[in-house]
Formats: structure tokens, sequence, C-alpha cells
């Protein structure tokens, strides 16, 4: 027969390994629902951490591009400054060559030949001519060799060159140096921005 002590020790041996069996079970279970929450955090963070640097990235690209931007505008508008002052130089050149030709000699001749130009292509002959305040002044000079010339002045006219109409037509023959050279102004500008395209 199995005796008192010996029923205590099976006793004690199988509650021992029961609990025993229990706490191991216990222990990892705990063991697993740590790992699982320490994923969990894991995957919480890491989500969190890379939707902020998502968002940093995005905010440092959105800077870039309008630094890059700024940047290309600048240099744009410093382009545009300096092909400004060119034109201007150039053009401010052209000026004063066109006021150097309208104080030569040959000038006269030159309008003479407009005016003569001018009648032969509208096959009119009582034309009158518009001249700048300067070129009015010497009207007579310059003109003495036509017949049927009138002239008037013309306030548009700066540079030099003249503008003829005839009496009965409505057509206005513009042959003044503003007038040209502000055509090539403008055809100067439209070729600058076709260039810069």
């Amino acid at each position: 027969m199995i005796n008192a002590e010996e029923k205590l020790e099976r006793f004690s041996a199988s509650l021992l390994g029961e609990t025993w069996q229990s706490s191991e079970e216990m222990i990892k279970k705990a063991e697993s629902e740590s790992t699982e929450r320490i994923l969990h955090a894991s995957d919480k963070y890491a989500a969190l951490a890379k939707k902020t640097i998502k968002e940093q990235t995005k905010a440092i690209r959105l800077k870039y591009v309008k630094t890059v931007a700024a940047g290309k505008l600048e240099a744009q508008q410093a382009v545009l400054l300096h092909r400004r002052e060119l034109t201007d130089s150039l053009f401010e050149n052209v000026e004063k060559r066109l006021l150097g030709f309208a104080a030569s000699e040959k000038y006269g001749d030159y309008l003479c030949g407009l005016v003569e130009k001018c009648i032969k292509e509208s096959g009119a002959s009582n034309v009158t001519v518009r001249l700048s305040a300067r070129d009015f002044d010497r009207r007579n000079e310059l003109f003495g060799r036509l017949a049927d010339v009138q002239a008037v002045k013309d306030a548009t006219i700066r540079l030099g060159g003249l503008k003829c109409t005839f009496a009965g037509s409505n057509v206005m023959y513009d042959c003044s140096f503003d007038t040209a050279l502000e055509a090539q102004r403008e055809a100067f500008g439209g070729y600058g921005e076709m260039m810069s395209e």
C-alpha cells in the first residue's frame, strides 16, 4: 500500500507539475502577448515615423522647387534687364546716327528722293510733306528743286524723314525715321522674345 507520505509526494509532484506547466504556459502566453504588443507598437511607431518622413520629404521637395523657381525667375529677370539695356543702348546709337544723317548734306537729296518716289507711286502731283520742326525750318533749302510741294510741321516726327499726303487721297506715305525705328525696335523685341523661348 501506498503510504501517506508517498501520496503526499505524488500529490505535491502532481501539483508542482501542474503549477509548473501552468506557469510555463502563462509565461509563454505573456511573452507572446508582449512580443505581439511590441510588434504592434513597433508597427504603429514605424508607420508614424514613415508618415513623418514622407511629410518632411514633401515639404523639403516643395521648398526646393520654390527655391529653384525663384532662382530661375531671378535669372530670367536679370537676362531680360540686361537685354533691355543692350537694346536701349543699340537704339540710342541708331538714333544718334539718324540725327547725324539728318544734319548731313546728303539728307536734302534723300528727302527729295523720298518725295519723288511717293509722287511716282501715288500718281498725284499736289503733295503735302509733313516734316519735323527742325526740317520745317529748312524746307526751302531741302525742297527748293521740287514744284508743288507744300510743307507742314508734324510733331510726331522727331528724328527726321517725312510723311507725304496728297490732295483728294486718304493715303499717307510714312517715310519718317521715327516710325521706321519704332518698327525695328518692335521687330527686334519680338525676335528677342522668340530666342528666349
